[in-house]
């Protein structure tokens, strides 16, 4: 919190990666990492429910991950999966 409110909030546009209890940080809030799959198991599906659980809870400036996920574990996306992911 102290980082948030103190060193990050003193700029225009800025980005943390956590952010709890400190919802009146006006900056963006950036999810964990994501995977490179299609599935709700922290893949392109899980975008939306966490991102709406994020303003349920007094974050609503929150972006997700790379587009793509993140190739963990040999994983890449398939032209379809970036069209997705990117849109």
């Amino acid at each position: 919190q102290l980082w948030v409110t103190k060193v990050v909030s003193r700029f225009p546009l800025s980005e943390v990666r956590s952010a709890a209890g400190t919802t009146e940080y006006p900056g963006l809030v950036r999810m964990g990492d994501r995977d490179t799959l299609w599935g709700a198991d922290n893949g392109l599906q899980s975008l939306i429910p966490a991102l709406l659980t994020a303003a349920v809870l007094g974050y609503p400036f929150c972006l997700p991950d790379m587009v793509g996920g993140n190739a963990y574990w040999g994983q890449y996306p398939d032209t379809e999966l970036m069209a997705r992911w990117a849109q």
